[in-house]
């Protein structure tokens, strides 16, 4: 193939077009082979994904490890391993579900000055962490952080419990602390620490002073003290002081 030079109508340029053609077949065909290559490279670590749509799946790029899919219905996502959403799964009464049979929920674990920072001291209700530093897992319920978690032992049910044992399972303190019971937040009863065996009922003014001494009971009323003795009884009324037995 030849073309016209500029300035010079009788000169040309000649051109060897089987050269470029092959030059351009072999660009095009080394491309196609990289992107081969690399398509090649991950088709056993990444199956074709399905974006878009009802699900989309994860994986770390190591072909035996689990996959991770993420599955939408109806405006709930659901988490799993399996990726085989079905009428329960994800429950549309949660924006969140996650399903696992080998793996568990971990909250943000922290200590209790990081939590108390969290917001600048003001999250919102019902966010939640695990406190590490009390082992406790931890929800804030508007205005303080509270513990919904018990380590190291059972809740007393407000329904009752069952399963009991006597000899291991009591109400009570293994401290030095008195027991208060309260109605509509006030004193009613207090079941006292170091005298033992002494209750003081009624309201906070009642009390007993005495230190050493056992089976003394204030019923009710207020102002009521008892200051010595044993075995002493007040039953009610206001301002009544047991002296000694």
């Amino acid at each position: 193939m030849k073309l016209p030079r500029f300035g010079s109508p009788d000169n040309f340029i000649y051109i060897n077009t089987t050269s470029m053609k092959r030059n351009i077949i072999f660009s095009i065909a080394s491309f196609l082979l990289a992107v081969f290559s690399v398509l090649s490279s991950r088709s056993n670590a990444q199956p074709v994904r399905t974006f878009g749509a009802q699900q989309f799946m994860l994986d770390d790029g190591v072909f035996s490890d689990p996959r991770v899919y993420l599955t939408d219905k109806n405006g709930s996502l659901g988490i799993d391993n399996a990726g085989t959403p079905n009428v329960n799964f994800p429950s549309t009464c949660a924006l969140l579900d996650l399903s696992s049979t080998t793996k568990g929920f971990l909250p943000p674990r922290m200590n209790t000055a990081q939590e108390a920072a969290i917001c600048g001291g003001m999250p919102p209700a019902g966010l939640m962490i695990y406190n590490s530093q009390t082992n406790s897992l931890d929800v804030y319920n508007g205005s303080s952080w509270t513990s919904i978690s018990l380590i190291g032992g059972n809740p007393w049910y407000i329904t009752g419990n069952a399963g009991t044992n006597p000899a291991i399972n009591f109400l009570g303190t293994t401290d030095v602390e008195p027991i208060i019971f309260r109605t509509n937040n006030i004193k009613a009863v207090m079941i006292d620490a170091a005298n033992p065996q002494n209750i003081i009922g009624g309201i906070t003014s009642n009390v007993l002073v005495a230190n050493n001494v056992v089976g003394n009971f204030i019923g009710n009323g207020s102002n009521d003290t008892i200051r010595a003795g044993n075995l002493n009884v007040i039953g009610g009324g206001n301002g009544n002081q047991i002296n000694g037995t």
